[in-house]
């Protein structure tokens, strides 16, 4: 086993100084969007807990609601 395989690239030596890449266009139009709701999901972290949590039950019991009037339907034919 050679031993510079278990130190991190950065302490292996000389990198290459290679730039990074400009942002795209995508990159620079969501990225402030995310920025913003990160900063709201901060600031007020119960809220963000709460509205998460009503719509993750609503979808459910919208589901389950979709999904107990399709198998209603499907008894009514087997008769």
């Amino acid at each position: 086993m050679i031993a510079s395989s278990l130190l991190p690239s950065r302490f292996r030596g000389e990198q290459p100084n290679n730039a990074p890449a400009p942002p795209s266009k995508l990159n620079q139009r969501v990225t402030p969007a995310l920025q913003f709701v990160s900063k709201i999901t901060c600031l007020h972290p119960i809220h963000t807990i709460v509205l998460v949590a009503l719509i993750a039950s609503t979808t459910y019991i919208g589901i389950v609601k979709e999904s107990l009037l399709d198998v209603s339907r499907s008894a009514n034919k087997a008769d």
